[in-house]
């Protein structure tokens, strides 16, 4: 989640709903904090950093933090060894949109990946219906028409000239999402949320270090010789990004204790409004009209489908 999308495990956990009103502001809140994290971390690659230094320093400070919650509140640190495999699945889920998605976003806009992570619900939706052994439902295959129609529309006039690794990478992003939440059904709901948190991101930090070791790519943007503030741009959106993130995830948990997840749910359709709109004011980055009416018909899919969903 992503931006993304994909720390929203705490979505469906079961709780009582305390405060609706306060957990319909948590949820605007960290449907805002998401999704300015993307075009934050787009910035932060402008200055020098790298998305697997982004991804690790999100994963390991995630683990750390949660793990302090867990501590405090006197919750389990680690799930039963039955439920380990399930979050060993949904770790690496979480750790291919969160990639997928950040990854993108240094080869191809921020708005158009916005746009086509999004589709990840409806990517779920399909999915759960391969895993009923059904056929998928008339609405969830005019969802996928409407979705893809507007995928279509935005990705036509540039598609030329779009780089193929940036394509693949929010492609595998968003079907990562959806993998996400189709792995993660149980464990969110028998466990609790923290300590599932702690073994997501245990679990992707890992991954992500293997990755680097691996392949490389460790870097941070350069440490100005001076006292201006402009050189020291970098290093800010980076550690917003990374703060963004956990404070996201903490308010979009207590948005769905006190609201619940149906409720919580609809404000999250908000988050890639947010992130184009970030992206076109931090980064300069502007859709065409052609790209904006498709990004429209996926966030439209979006919306019913989430309201299905509820």
């Amino acid at each position: 989640m992503t931006g993304t999308g994909t720390a929203r495990s705490v979505e469906l956990a079961p709780a009582p709903a305390a405060d609706p009103a306060l957990g319909q502001l948590l949820a605007l809140i960290s449907a805002c904090c998401f999704g300015t994290i993307t075009a934050l971390a787009a910035l932060s690659y402008r200055e020098g950093a790298t998305p697997q230094t982004v991804l690790l320093l999100r994963f390991g400070l995630g683990a750390l933090v949660f793990a302090g919650l867990c501590l405090a509140r006197r919750r389990p640190l680690l799930l039963p060894p039955a439920a380990r495999p399930a979050a060993w699945l949904t770790g690496a889920c979480w750790f291919v949109a969160s990639a997928g998605y950040l990854g993108s976003v240094r080869f191809i806009p921020v708005g158009l990946a916005a746009i086509i992570f999004f589709t990840f619900p409806i990517l779920t939706a399909l999915g759960e219906a391969a895993l009923e052994r059904r056929a998928p439902r008339p609405r969830e295959l005019a969802l996928m028409l409407l979705a893809f129609t507007g995928l279509a529309l935005a990705i036509g006039p540039s598609f030329g000239t779009l780089s193929p690794l940036g394509l693949a990478l929010i492609a595998a992003g968003a079907g990562g999402a959806a993998g996400l939440f189709l792995s993660m059904r149980r464990i969110v709901v028998e466990h609790e949320p923290m300590t599932v948190l702690v073994q997501l991101n245990l679990a992707a930090g890992l991954l992500c270090g293997l990755t680097l070791l691996a392949l490389g790519g460790w870097s941070l943007p350069p440490v100005p010789a001076g006292a201006a503030p402009g050189p020291w741009t970098g290093w800010i959106a980076l550690a917003v990004a990374t703060g963004g993130y956990l404070v996201a995830v903490f308010l979009q948990s207590g948005s769905v204790r006190h609201a619940g997840p149906s409720r919580s749910a609809l404000f999250f359709n908000l988050e890639p409004l947010v992130t184009i709109g970030g992206a076109a004011l931090l980064l300069g980055e502007r859709l065409s009209l052609q790209q904006a009416a498709g990004g429209l018909l996926v966030l439209t899919a979006l919306v019913l489908a989430g309201r299905r969903r509820s």
